[in-house]
């Protein structure tokens, strides 16, 4: 298996976090980029994405634009379905590539059983997709670092982070200005919208939102 638990540090990040985070009352979001594997990686000889026993991770070996296998479909599926019964998200994210066409019958199924889901646990829940995945309406429109021109009717979010260059956490690193985040956060809102904001791993990082520069804004 390919996840925190079986390899790597040997926890369960997101359900660590997910306990940490409803101690403190707070609402839990769950990000998910793996549909967006299947074009993200090169699939060489002269890399190991084209070695089948790594296909669990990168999905078998395929040309740049041939669409996602109904294996590799199948596999998102399930994990997507781990996620939302383990942890019972409050907002599943889902990056690019899951709009693609070969994933509509999947995403159909994902809304459906999410949704549904919310109903049984008796909380409010919703899906945030990028550009066309859902029809309007139906869940919350995201912009990666990006804004909108004019006022939309249905609720959108903007995700964006502290750093200009990175999601994570790197060496070199440079920062927004709260002034910067606050003119953005105010031109969001304005516009009927909400922002995600990242804050990346680094005890530096939440010294520079302290609770005087987050009250600021």
């Amino acid at each position: 298996m390919w996840d925190s638990v079986e390899m790597g540090p040997g926890r369960d990040v997101l359900g660590e976090l997910a306990g940490a985070v409803r101690e403190r009352g707070m609402k839990l979001g769950a990000s998910t980029h793996y549909a967006f594997d299947w074009k993200y990686y090169t699939h060489s000889d002269e890399f190991d994405t084209n070695d089948l026993r790594f296909s669990g991770l990168y999905g078998k070996p395929h040309g740049p634009e041939e669409p996602a296998c109904r294996e590799f479909l199948d596999h998102w599926y399930a994990i997507v379905i781990d996620i939302i019964d383990k942890y019972q998200p409050d907002i599943p994210w889902f990056d690019f590539g899951f709009n693609g066409p070969e994933f509509e019958t999947c995403r159909k199924k994902i809304a459906a059983y999410y949704y549904n889901k919310g109903f049984e646990w008796d909380k409010e829940v919703v899906l945030n997709y990028k550009k066309k995945a859902f029809p309007d309406g139906t869940a919350v429109l995201d912009l990666e670092r990006g804004k909108l021109g004019q006022i939309r009717f249905m609720v959108w979010q903007m995700d964006t982070s502290i750093s200009k260059k990175s999601w994570g956490h790197i060496n070199g690193d440079e920062f927004k200005t709260v002034d910067s985040l606050a003119d953005d956060l105010v031109d969001i809102v304005s516009k009927n919208g909400v922002l995600l904001l990242n804050v990346g791993p680094g005890a530096e990082n939440c010294e520079r939102l302290s609770s005087e520069n987050l009250n600021a804004m």
